[in-house]
């Protein structure tokens, strides 16, 4: 009897029990790195917790082991075009409005070791071949807000594809693709920082991170720019984001492995403090303060 007992505990426990990091499942990849960042996924995100309103298209292929050692040996998959929203969509619901970074993948260790936290954004047209992106963020390596400001030119006649011209940390060999299946509610930048050495449709050094619509109602304090209270993520489309990321990039949005999924708002792991909104006073001060 006892021992029919301890077999059920046993079994029990393991069912119940959650399943331990693989930690050691990409130390060979040049990527790997103990994973001293949180991945913090904030209510009411669950994965695939929403019913899908509108029906998105059949998967390119799924996410398999293979899938997963190439995205941490090579990198991120560049997203196919039919993934890239148009220069048109682009300017109707992106250009001149304020976005807030939740999610990203860093991807570019060898190149660049900061961590854009609580990353902002926005984007201007200054003429019919280039655009304008301000952006602010924590940098985690020099504990203060950094203050960006770049042109880039088109480099599709049709999509939204941009080269960053100056400014911006980067190289001519930059490509910036913008994602989305939704455009007035999310966009997903991928940067891939070197388009000459792109191997196996992947980007060996890139990042990727995910945008959404400013919500906060607060002006920005006409001082330091900088809008007071917590981020408002009310209707978002979770399932349509999760979904664009499976099928544009082949990442998981709740994952273990490497390269990883990491929520971006907050740095769990230290202090952050809210930057200047690109587009304030305070922004351009500090824009003219750097240059």
């Amino acid at each position: 009897m006892r021992l029919t007992v301890l077999i059920l505990l046993v079994t029990i426990s393991r069912c119940i029990g959650h399943r331990e990091k693989n930690r050691g499942r990409y130390r060979y990849s040049k990527y790997h790195r103990p994973i001293y960042r949180p991945t913090y996924l904030p209510p009411p995100f669950t994965s695939t917790m929403m019913t899908p309103t509108t029906k998105a298209p059949p998967p390119i292929r799924p996410i398999s082991r293979i899938d997963d050692t190439l995205s941490a040996l090579i990198g991120v998959r560049i997203p196919p075009k039919e993934c890239v929203i148009s220069y048109d969509d682009f300017v109707e619901h992106a250009v001149d409005e304020d976005w807030i970074t939740l999610y990203g993948i860093d991807n570019d260790l060898p190149i660049n070791k900061d961590i854009n936290f609580k990353w902002t954004a926005r984007w201007d047209v200054i003429n019919q071949t280039h655009i304008r992106r301000r952006g602010s963020y924590w940098n985690n390596l020099t504990g203060k807000c950094t203050f960006v400001e770049g042109q880039f030119n088109r480099i599709d006649d049709k999509k939204a594809i941009f080269g960053a011209v100056s400014g911006i940390v980067g190289t001519l060999d930059r490509r910036d693709y913008i994602v989305s299946f939704l455009p007035s509610k999310y966009v997903i930048v991928y940067v891939c920082f070197d388009a000459s050495n792109i191997n196996s449709d992947r980007c060996p050094n890139s990042v990727v991170v995910l945008l959404v619509k400013e919500q906060r109602t607060t002006p920005p304090d006409s001082d330091t720019g900088i809008v007071s209270g917590d981020i408002c993520l009310d209707k978002m489309p979770w399932w349509l984001i999760e979904y664009t990321l499976k099928y544009c990039l082949g990442q998981q949005f709740v994952d273990d492995t490497e390269p990883q999924i990491m929520w971006y708002w907050e740095n769990e792991g230290g202090p952050t403090v809210d930057c200047a909104k690109p587009g304030t006073e305070a922004f351009q001060r500090e824009i003219e303060n750097g240059k």
